[in-house]
């Protein structure tokens, strides 16, 4: 794993559930962007994918002579997270700044963050989802498994990634913010400026939301055989699917432990990036 590739240009890092498959569908319809035939190409963060080698990797990209940038979007490459038991579960690498670096020196970097309560929420309900957590398990007792609670370690991350790029290589946005209706179309130009792409383009769907939670009903199947869980999808109206008979509910004692436990991490974001975070 000696060799460089020229592209990916840019990489979408994170973090997950922070808006990213947004991005994704936006900037995926640029005709000067060549984006990964698959969306989250897992490559820097997964080793078994890792092991597979560069060819493995650059074969997922097709490079035209339209094309001025290239890229994937991969949430999971924010998380640096050193703990053995997380990165057992998760079958992840260890130091994935290093690795990209060591690929991809000349990179520009994307981030989007959000309140990490609200995102730990919505990891949390995402895993139970997939079949990985059960409803009756509650968010406090599934926090320290996926990643859910310290994904949220917004600035260990941040930190880790600037030691490996310079500042000026990052665009660096937030959800509640930048990812609001009326704020996309800036926001889309910010991107494309970042990526070295027109910033004139106007991609369709800017309001469309993408990658939506799942119903409360289909999360409670999750672990049921396909044919179920596909006869709740298809044909369940969505009122009932989301009545609040299903509902998971996040208790409010939960997010206030989450909010006590991320707030010095809050407090060292706000100092490292030097102004205020949208949500404190």
């Amino acid at each position: 794993m000696t060799s460089l590739i020229s592209y990916p240009t840019f990489l979408v890092i994170g973090a997950q559930k922070c808006g990213t498959s947004w991005i994704g569908e936006m900037v995926g319809q640029h005709p000067q962007v060549a984006v990964a035939r698959t969306k989250e190409v897992h490559f820097f963060n997964n080793s078994d994918n890792f092991k597979k080698g560069i060819k493995w990797y650059s074969d997922h990209f097709s490079i035209t002579p339209e094309t001025k940038a290239a890229g994937e979007f991969t949430p999971n490459y924010f998380w640096t997270s050193e703990d053995d038991k997380e990165i057992e579960e998760s079958c992840r690498t260890r130091n994935i700044p290093a690795l990209v670096q060591s690929i991809l020196p000349d990179l520009q970097l994307i981030i989007s963050l959000r309140d990490p309560v609200d995102r730990a929420v919505s990891a949390y309900y995402h895993h139970i989802r997939a079949g990985r957590i059960r409803p009756t398990q509650g968010l406090l007792e599934m926090a320290g498994h996926f990643g859910i609670e310290t994904m949220g370690y917004y600035d260990i991350h941040l930190s880790k990634w600037f030691d490996y790029y310079p500042r000026d290589k990052f665009l660096i946005l937030f959800y509640e913010e930048d990812l609001k209706d009326d704020q996309k179309p800036v926001t889309l130009n910010r991107i494309f400026r970042h990526i070295g792409v027109d910033e004139s383009f106007k991609p369709k769907g800017i309001a469309q939301r993408y990658n939506p939670r799942y119903s409360y009903l289909e999360m409670h199947v999750a672990h049921y055989p396909r044919i179920i869980k596909k006869v709740i999808r298809y044909f369940v109206p969505y009122r009932l699917k989301m009545s609040r008979r299903w509902e998971i509910v996040v208790q409010e004692e939960e997010k206030n432990t989450l909010r006590e436990r991320y707030r010095e991490h809050n407090a060292n974001l706000s100092e490292m990036l030097r102004r205020k975070l949208p949500w404190t």
